[in-house]
């Protein structure tokens, strides 16, 4: 089968042509990336048409990704400031453009949640060309304020009845979808995240405990799991070395480097670039997932870097999330059921573990044969 992606994927190639790093979001674009990756390995032909936003004008740039999977990078006009909205029309345009002149090679049309840049083309697809429609579905737009919000809430209503398959991030969504539409018929699976075989293939050996160093990553604030944070910096053993890094607002940053500065094996690095992020991975043997049992996001969103660790086979610590039950019987996770006094006892938590490599690719087959129920 040949597949159409419309999203958002801005690859190293492309960074280094465009300039366009305040557009890049590693997340979205790794995900984005790994479906690809399934895809292919699955037996099918991918082709990904890319916003690929900038500030400076742009021709369309093809990138050959793999041996099945092109990119194709849309052309871009370098409109800023207020103007900068008309920038997802471009894109969109683009889009329909290039299903329209390719409309005899694709059998099936995925996008990436409701945004209207993704989701008009493909809707374009279905409505025009009778094509089968996937929404890869994820992030709670309509939890956005401002008058963003109010169209992301008319917008997916009309989304939600012309859409009748998912990937959904989160059963969570699956209400809303039904609520907007109760008459239609809906097929659905349900896919966390994606292992990523390339790492975890590279990431063979098994992980033995006891911990030695332990690393959190990424953005924190008062509103999600920076109070979490501080009760791992005041509890860990100090035998136990622990790198912070990711960027925080002024106040909490500056709360954090205080309370680092107590303890000699703790050290919070801030935002580092790729580079030297990658030497402080390699040589952590476990990572700290953080959680917030209260925010509303929990009902539209996954963590993301659950499946970017595990798929490292590194040990993964994190307290009690509904989120993560499925996983919890893994042999890579660490639940502190017992928080904050289990963090003091982490070494001899860990002492006699092993992470299992196995489990984790029997893991990334069962999400391989989800997506292939939701393609037939």
């Amino acid at each position: 089968m040949n597949i159409l992606i419309i999203g958002n994927c801005i690859t190293a190639a492309c960074l280094k042509q465009r300039q366009n790093e305040e557009y890049f979001h590693p997340a979205g674009t790794l995900k984005q990336l790994l479906l690809a990756t399934e895809l292919e390995a699955m037996g099918h032909s991918v082709d990904i048409c890319s916003a690929s936003f900038s500030k400076h004008i742009n021709t369309v740039c093809i990138e050959y990704y793999s041996q099945g999977i092109r990119i194709i990078h849309s052309p871009t006009l370098g409109i800023q400031g207020r103007s900068s909205f008309f920038k997802r029309w471009v894109s969109s345009l683009y889009a329909m453009y290039w299903l329209r002149k390719n409309i005899q090679k694709y059998q099936c049309v995925v996008f990436y949640n409701f945004h209207m840049e993704f989701s008009a083309p493909a809707l374009m697809g279905k409505w025009l060309f009778n094509k089968k429609v996937i929404m890869d579905y994820e992030d709670g737009l309509y939890l956005d304020r401002g008058y963003q919000g109010w169209l992301y809430r008319g917008w997916e209503k009309k989304v939600y009845r012309h859409v009748s398959r998912y990937i959904l991030v989160n059963e969570g969504l699956k209400t809303r979808i039904i609520a907007a539409a109760p008459e239609d018929e809906k097929k659905f699976v349900t896919v966390h995240g994606l292992i990523n075989a390339d790492v975890l293939g590279a990431h063979s050996l098994d992980t033995e405990g006891p911990v030695q160093r332990i690393l959190f990553s990424g953005n924190f604030s008062k509103k999600f799991g920076f109070d979490e944070l501080l009760k791992y910096v005041d509890n860990l053993d100090g035998g136990i070395i622990f790198d912070i890094t990711g960027r925080a607002a002024g106040p909490e940053e500056e709360k954090l480097r205080q309370r680092v500065a107590r303890w000699p094996n703790i050290r919070y690095h801030g935002f580092l670039e790729d580079k030297a992020f990658k030497k402080i991975i390699e040589k952590a043997d476990a990572f700290v997932l953080l959680n917030d049992r209260n925010s509303p996001y929990n009902k539209t969103n996954f963590p993301s870097k659950f499946f970017e660790y595990l798929s490292k086979n590194k040990f993964i610590i994190t307290t009690a999330n509904p989120l993560l039950s499925p996983y919890l019987g893994m042999k890579n996770i660490i639940l502190l059921e017992n928080f904050p006094e289990d963090v003091k006892k982490l070494k001899s938590l860990t002492q006699d573990r092993k992470t299992c490599h196995d489990e984790i690719v029997q893991l990334g087959q069962g999400i391989r044969s989800a997506l292939e129920r939701i393609l037939h």
